[in-house]
């Protein structure tokens, strides 16, 4: 039922006055309960006849129906499928069923969306300025017609900001009160489809998570208590100028970047994201600047920025290990380290290629083929002439040289596979300690480096033979931390779904183990043997280690706390882009997880599990 209101319109002059002289100006009253006679309505603060004859007569929010009947100006509907948009439903309210959004008294009250002027959006209402004598109607999400003699829905309003009722409850209705029409600023637009890819971390007793949203395609930064309440937000990168999304509040799908996102947050709390622009294939970083963001690109050489990892140097400088591929077949990691805290342009980095080798993993162009060379893979084209070539081996023609030679048997889009993944960059005594997989050869490298110089890439595991290596199976899934001087690497072997772990010296001379073989208990869903491993990320903090991935056959998040297991158990999928964080003696474990939402639509959403304290 709708709530009394009484509302006091009054005009009175500015300043001093005297006001003997003055005419006395009764003050005009507007009860919602008025009682009319059975022929009439309560319409803009007065009994009018009931019957309209065009919308004019009818309150706001209404039209005039069959029969002179105002009738509300939403559409009817049987059931939430008969609705179209995003967070729509099929709702009765005043005795009838319409599509509309639902009613709130804050954002606490929304599945999805935010709450603005009592309703559940997630979508920007009326994309377009409205007309003179029209107004942006919240609930039908357009702009409608006004009432007769209503005041203010002539004017234009600026950018930014649409023409509303000033009080929706007052003014909307089968009774209203007078139509006052003023210009008001937009809702913000809230992420909805965010965590597909995400990075986590703890500052000033709350988790900063930088993720990517997906159905804007834009960078975005969400701060959580250590329950997973959302505290703020803020769209980082990704919309048209220099605006924000909920500033400008552009309802278009503008720039797609975000992708890959690693935050890490400096002393004071400023936060910096790196992450790739996927339209321009290029590597960004953000970073915050007073009130808003400062956005740069790091590296726009090639196809580059792919799973970038960021440090901040002990002064406050920006290091990112990335991926980088070329349109010559060359692919593979590279180190970017900025000369200051804050810097504004791509002079300010200098850069230094890690592991770069040739590779056709993506597939060779037709009338060519991939052939396995000691540098690494690349494509040749195919030739003939060539004596009959042996087993394994094809025909190929390079620089006029006609020959025979081994065959790389790779063929196809393969883009999970490559130099650099999942690249971590550590800092040690010596200098930085890059760790990466190569799932091309199947190994995990690690790389030192001082000075800006490469000072030896060796191989953690994958080659088999001493110190307890596998024969591959690795390079695709891993993560690594340093506590002290010792080094913890955790990654996936993907043939025996195994989880192994190396913990030593920054030599390799440490000790290599299988610390989840992979397999479940009986009686857990799933059965023996499940695939799991993937986002595996490591933390070692009081001398406690916590390793946290995905159960890929549950879809849940799993993680180890010393020697107790966590899993997340759940009936949805869970688990996605696992962060491990450290706040207030705790590890919690960010992941994102993946919903059907009211509208039908299926979207991920960051989540925060609480691990055991650490000793």
């Amino acid at each position: 039922m709708r709530s009394f209101r009484l509302l006091v319109f009054a005009l009175l002059p500015l300043g001093a006055c005297n006001c003997d002289d003055d005419e006395v100006i009764p003050v005009r009253e507007c009860n919602l309960r008025t009682v009319c006679n059975a022929t009439e309505a309560f319409r803009n603060g007065q009994c009018v006849p009931a019957r309209c004859s065009d919308d004019g007569d009818c309150c706001a929010g209404r039209r005039c129906a069959a029969a002179g009947k105002c009738s509300p100006v939403e559409e009817r509907c049987g059931q939430d499928a008969d609705c179209e948009g995003l967070g729509i439903l099929c709702l009765e309210e005043e005795g009838t069923r319409r599509c509309r959004p639902p009613r709130c008294d804050n954002d606490t009250d929304c599945e999805i969306g935010t709450c603005f002027e009592g309703r559940c959006l997630v979508d920007v209402p009326c994309t377009e300025a409205c007309e003179a004598g029209t107004y942006c109607d919240i609930s039908a999400r357009r702009c409608v017609a006004a009432p007769a003699k209503s005041v203010g829905c002539e004017q234009k309003c600026p950018e930014g900001q649409r023409k509303m009722l000033s009080d929706p409850l007052s003014m909307r209705g089968d009774s209203c009160c007078e139509t006052i029409c003023e210009c008001k600023a937009l809702p913000a637009l809230v992420p909805r489809d965010v965590g597909l890819h995400l990075s986590a971390r703890a500052a000033a007793g709350r988790i900063l998570v930088a993720a990517y949203e997906r159905h804007y395609g834009d960078l975005v930064l969400i701060s959580l208590d250590e329950f997973g309440n959302q505290l703020g937000r803020v769209f980082v990168d990704g919309f048209d100028g220099d605006q924000p999304r909920h500033k400008s509040l552009s309802a278009e799908v503008g720039p797609h970047v975000g992708t890959y996102p690693s935050i890490a947050i400096a002393e004071g709390g400023k936060a910096y994201i790196a992450y790739r622009d996927e339209d321009a294939k290029d590597l960004k970083l953000a970073w915050q600047q007073g009130d808003g963001w400062r956005r740069i690109v790091v590296d726009g050489r090639g196809d580059t920025g792919l799973q970038p990892h960021l440090r901040l140097t002990e002064d406050g400088r920006p290091q990112i290990a990335y991926r980088v591929r070329f349109d010559d077949g060359v692919a593979g990691l590279r180190l970017a380290e900025a000369d200051r805290p804050d810097p504004s342009s791509s002079g300010h980095w200098r850069t230094l290629d890690v592991d770069v080798r040739s590779s056709c993993i993506e597939g060779c162009e037709a009338g060519s083929v991939c052939v396995a060379e000691e540098q690494g893979d690349r494509c040749l084209a195919q030739a003939e002439g060539c004596d009959s070539c042996s087993g394994g081996s094809v025909c190929t023609e390079d620089s006029g040289t006609v020959q025979c030679r081994p065959a790389a048997n790779r063929t196809g889009s393969v883009p999970e596979d490559g130099i650099g993944m999942a690249p971590q960059l550590l800092r040690n005594d010596d200098g930085l300690l890059l760790v990466y997989g190569d799932s091309v050869a199947s190994l995990i490298r690690v790389a030192s480096i001082r000075g800006g110089r490469i000072f030896g890439n060796e191989v953690l595991d994958g080659a088999g033979g001493a110190l307890g290596q596998v024969e591959g199976g690795v390079g695709t899934d891993l993560g690594a931390a340093m506590d002290g001087a010792t080094l913890i690497v955790a990654y996936r072997n993907h043939i025996d779904q195994s989880i192994r772990l190396y913990s030593g010296t920054v030599d390799l001379s440490g000790e290599r183990i299988v610390f989840d073989e992979g397999t479940a208990l009986s009686q857990e869903p799933g059965g023996l043997d499940r695939l799991h491993g993937a986002d595996l990320d490591v933390m070692q903090m009081n001398g406690q280690r916590a390793v946290s991935f995905q159960d890929q056959s549950l879809a849940d998040a799993s993680a180890w706390v010393g020697e107790t297991r966590f899993q997340n158990r759940t009936t949805q999928p869970d688990g996605f882009s696992t962060d491990l964080v450290w706040l207030d003696g705790r590890y919690f474990v960010v992941h994102a997880r993946l919903r059907t939402d009211l509208d039908g639509v299926t979207r991920f959403a960051p989540v925060v599990t609480a691990l055991a304290e650490a000793n």
